[in-house]
């Protein structure tokens, strides 16, 4: 079992553990999303819920809701002597707060003339007046139009540390109800229709963006105690739910307790401007700003402070504003029946969960920097752009912050750890590369890994393939000290792989003492490049070996000597093996006739041999001499083979060149089978280099060809061993 978990670890690493990251964290966060740990993610949520108000779809403000304020120029002495003239309201507002009851009762009293529909008072009248004259005539005005009026009362805690909340309510004082007496026996019911409290209770956060309808005196973590609005006995209604019942629409009222979330008309003073409360007693104001009063026919007008002094601020998502502004977006929305509601904590799991499978799909599916970024920021404002339409046409409270949190670090998290992963791969691939390749070149292949990995895979190239063996050197193990072989074979590797390094090949294996290396497989230069290359390694192993020898000489152990056939072609590049052990190395025909060019050194005494193709690639790099027009055995088709003599300088190499010159005639009678004449000029071409084995083979053929003449001569030599 362990066994299958890890080959199933190893197999899917690049998925499993990225998958596993971001949904790892979306879990946590989903857990803590609740509790105490979950505070600062709430409160993303939260301003993400602000932003929505502010920049989101504004209430329909209800043309019939109107704001006479108890405003700094009424409160504070800013009415003319000369206007207060004749008028007891303006001559009673002149004085220090609180005024007389009177002017309240004046106040209803002109808004009633002018027919306004129903007035508010966002006042608590709790304690008597300063003249009981004023109150007896706010008195008379209240019972007179107890249809049409709402003042307020307010709730207040009890003391004491209990299970239970207790509340109390501080009611309008008892001079204005009943009797006018304040007596124990004159009491004012909390069931009074003309009473309604002003309490309004914020989130968390101390932002108002609920209201409610109803409650009742006693309720257990905020939750009334027991039975439904519309049919409990001790059931308080606020100032909007009386409203709604002077109003006539009782069928607006929800029969449940639960807080209502309303739709702002706008920030504030935007959706209710307060007009100066003194005004409407101003003769001339009223003519012309309230047309005598007809401006207010049918208001719903509500009367509240909106000076300084009175500290009625409350926060809201669009910061401080007036208690009696909130009550008019209350009542708004009451009217408008525009309210909000919330997501399920399920849903909100959901969308959290799918926030951390965003970021895995994105992080695993899009590799490139500038496509992750470019996606990672459209899926943020994706979560922000749905949580704005939900806001707007869905009327919903859709808090996907929280979700754009979970996807930005799922995102951030997973490149970390593909970064520390790719990080322990590059080390990782560098540690094998190094083995094989140059560290230039594998530099190379770090900086772009793709091409090595879909190398990796099965393709397709042009490469040069060289193979080296040391000759003899079964006979040589047979009586050496295999300790002293070991370290000299070692010693041979070490300078044959570091020159194939320095020209930018790859060493693809060993076989025994033999090297086989490729130019082309992992970088390519292109194909004269890279047979270039592979050529001025095979010169410098040349010369590598015979420093080498020198110094094996001085050592008293036995010098060595290689054959290095070089060959260039399309072969298949590809992770080849099986599942215990598999190795990047090329296949193909290419590679065979490598090999057996290295094989033909030994039947031409040389000790370097390229193929046709790759002769044509370097020619004019280097002095190349034809060998043969061979048929290696297990071939149908002759390849030409030729030798090289040395690299072509900025100066001619006359000498070699006149060699060459009359060597190539010598091959083409040769060729054309003209014995006895190539004959003669072999002889000729051997007296100018010695030694030269080639050219006494070639001897040697000719007289066999003029003592037993070929038959369909074609110039071809037919190897009868590999």
């Amino acid at each position: 079992m362990l066994s299958f978990l890890r080959q199933f670890h190893d197999a899917n690493r690049k998925v499993l553990i990225p998958f596993m990251i971001c949904m790892g964290f979306a879990v946590i966060l989903t857990v803590s999303y609740q509790s105490l740990f979950g505070t600062a993610i709430r409160s993303l949520d939260i301003s993400q819920q602000n932003q929505n108000v502010q920049y989101g779809r504004a209430a329909k403000k209800d043309p019939r809701l109107f704001f006479l304020a108890i405003d700094y120029t009424t409160y504070y002495d800013r009415i003319g002597e000369d206007e207060a003239v004749g008028s007891p309201i303006l001559t009673a507002l002149r004085t220090d707060f609180p005024w007389s009851r009177s002017v309240w009762a004046a106040v209803i009293e002109r808004l009633m003339k002018a027919r306004a529909r129903l007035v508010i008072f966002d006042l608590i009248l709790s304690s008597p007046g300063k003249d009981a004259e004023g109150d007896k005539e706010l008195r008379e005005v209240l019972d007179k139009y107890k249809d049409r009026v709402i003042i307020g009362c307010n709730f207040q805690k009890a003391q004491g540390n209990t299970s239970q909340q207790y509340a109390s309510l501080v009611m309008p004082s008892k001079v204005l109800f009943g009797n006018g007496e304040d007596t124990v026996a004159n009491t004012v019911p909390q069931t009074d229709s003309r009473i309604g409290y002003v309490s309004m209770w914020p989130d968390d956060d101390e932002v108002i963006r609920s209201l409610r309808l109803s409650t009742t005196l006693q309720w257990t973590s905020g939750v009334p105690s027991s039975g439904l609005p519309n049919d409990n006995p001790d059931t308080v209604y606020s100032l909007e739910g009386r409203a709604l019942q002077k109003l006539g629409l009782k069928d607006y009222m929800p029969n449940s307790w639960d807080p209502l979330i309303f739709r702002y008309v706008g920030a504030p003073f935007e959706g209710f401007n307060p007009n100066p409360l003194y005004e409407i007693f101003i003769p001339n104001t009223w003519k012309s700003n309230y047309k005598s009063g007809e401006a207010l026919r049918d208001k719903i007008v509500l009367v509240g402070p909106a000076a300084d002094v009175f500290h009625d601020m409350h926060r809201t998502p669009y910061g401080e504003m007036l208690g009696p502004e909130i009550h008019l977006n209350m009542l708004n929305a009451v009217l408008k029946r525009d309210f909000l509601k919330e997501v399920s904590a399920s849903t909100l799991n959901l969308f959290l969960l799918f926030g951390g499978l965003l970021a895995f799909l994105e992080s695993y599916y899009i590799k490139s920097p500038f496509g992750r970024g470019a996606a990672g920021l459209g899926t943020v404002f994706f979560f922000l752009l749905i949580s704005w339409i939900a806001y707007n046409y869905l009327a919903l409270y859709l808090p996907t912050a929280s979700s754009a949190l979970v996807f930005s670090g799922g995102m951030v998290f997973t490149i970390v750890y593909q970064f520390i992963q790719e990080q322990y791969e590059r080390s990782r691939l560098r540690g094998v590369l190094d083995r094989y390749m140059s560290k230039d070149l594998v530099k190379d292949v770090l900086e772009n890994p793709n091409s090595y990995f879909n190398t990796a895979g099965g393709v397709r190239k042009p490469v040069a393939v060289l193979f080296s063996d040391v000759r003899g050197f079964t006979t040589i193990s047979e009586g050496a000290d295999p300790g002293e072989l070991v370290k000299q074979l070692n010693e041979y590797l070490g300078e044959m792989v570091k020159i194939v390094f320095q020209n930018k090949g790859t060493l693809d294996k060993f076989i025994g003492d033999a090297v086989m290396a490729v130019w082309g497989n992992v970088v390519s230069g292109g194909p004269d490049v890279d047979a270039s290359r592979a050529v001025h390694a095979a010169l410098e192993m040349r010369a590598g070996l015979k420093k080498l020898n020198a110094d094996w000489k001085q050592r008293a152990i036995t010098e060595l000597s290689f054959g290095i056939g070089i060959n260039h072609g399309e072969v298949i590049v590809g992770n080849i093996g099986s599942d215990q052990k598999m190795e990047i190395t090329v296949i193909g025909d290419v590679v065979n006739l490598a090999s057996r060019l290295e094989s033909l050194t030994k039947e031409y005494s040389l000790d370097l041999l390229i193929g046709e193709q790759t002769a044509e690639l370097v020619s004019k790099e280097f002095y190349l001499q034809m060998v043969d027009n061979v048929q290696v055995k297990g071939k149908f088709k002759p390849v030409r083979v030729y030798a090289v003599l040395g690299l072509k300088g900025e100066a001619p190499d006359v000498e070699l060149e006149k060699y060459l010159e009359q060597y190539n005639e010598a091959m083409e009678l040769y060729r054309k089978g003209e014995f006895s004449r190539a004959l003669t000029r072999f002889q000729q071409v051997h007296a100018i280099m010695k030694p030269n084995e080639l050219t006494r083979i070639y001897q040697e053929r000719c007289h066999n060809l003029i003592t037993i003449p070929p038959v369909d001569w074609d110039g071809v030599y037919k190897m009868t061993k590999k």
